[in-house]
């Protein structure tokens, strides 16, 4: 596939309408009585989680890649998560200055480089100097950001791809085409997913390949999922995990994905409401042996 052009206005258009979506999600107060945040916040309950509770049809996404055992979306993160069995792997898109895509989830470099600069302020070359490793442990000294074409490469017919677009105010949008680009370049339609807070990202996704999966993140309830149309499935916050909303998702024939599960609490509350997928920072812990 090719590179398609997209107009300025059109581009506008959208993500004043996915900033107007994620404003409405904000807006919305669900009529359920809402649980507390997790488990820390509702009964003290930090305990890893009981795996043989867990459905084995349930797929696990690890955040990050396995970001309890690497640095998160590093290569490394990414091979721990695969040999831990993950079915996903969850990671972030950035943009350099000269365009080139990477994997980072934060928009500067300060927590995972103790770098101030923004990744938009710097070129590839400059980013591939930094150390992101050392941060984490002696062992990973040296390990880089990678771009997200290595990753692509890296992670091709091994594990399944939630590629997170973390579009900030302002942004150019013409890396989305790009990223849809390099996916369909390696055939990789089947293996991955797009997922973003912003509804207008997801749709220009859509425009440039129907085909590619996409997820509409919220961490505020949706009263009307149905007309997300450009969304197959939902990516939520725990705090909006319930058998009512996650019925209402399934009936649109679209999954739900809860994020992020890390302790026995949120894991009892992802099994009760019958979630498809969860996200979180230690698959080693929820994965059974």
């Amino acid at each position: 596939m090719k590179i398609r052009q997209i107009t300025a206005a059109m581009a506008c258009a959208l993500v004043i309408a996915g900033e107007a979506a994620t404003a409405a999600c904000a807006a919305e107060r669900w009529n359920g009585n809402m649980e507390g945040r997790n488990a820390e916040s509702q009964n003290g309950n930090t305990e890893g989680p009981n795996v043989e509770s867990w459905d084995e049809n349930v797929e696990i996404t690890a955040h990050r890649g396995d970001s309890a055992e690497a640095p998160e979306n590093t290569i490394p993160a990414f091979e721990a998560a695969i040999e831990s069995g993950a079915d996903w792997i969850e990671l972030d898109v950035g943009v350099t200055k000269d365009g080139v895509l990477v994997v980072l989830h934060d928009e500067d470099l300060k927590r995972v480089a103790g770098d101030s600069r923004k990744i938009g302020e710097l070129t590839f070359e400059e980013v591939r100097r930094l150390d992101v490793g050392s941060s984490f442990g002696p062992d990973f000294r040296g390990v880089g950001i990678p771009s997200l074409e290595e990753v692509l490469d890296y992670c091709q017919g091994r594990v399944l791809l939630n590629i997170e677009i973390k579009y900030r105010k302002g942004q150019d949008l013409a890396f989305i085409p790009r990223l849809v680009d390099l996916i369909c370049q390696r055939e990789m339609l089947d293996q991955c997913m797009i997922t973003s807070f912003n509804y207008g990202c997801l749709q220009m996704v859509k425009i440039f390949e129907p085909a590619l999966k996409t997820g509409l993140i919220s961490s505020r309830p949706i009263a009307q999922p149905e007309i997300y149309t450009s969304a197959d499935n939902f990516v939520l916050s725990i705090e909006l995990i319930e058998p009512d909303t996650v019925n209402r998702i399934h009936e649109l024939g679209k999954e739900v994905i809860a994020w992020t599960v890390n302790d026995q609490y949120s894991v009892e509350k992802c099994r009760k409401a019958r979630t498809d997928n969860i996200i979180t920072d230690n698959p080693d812990n929820i994965i059974p042996d």
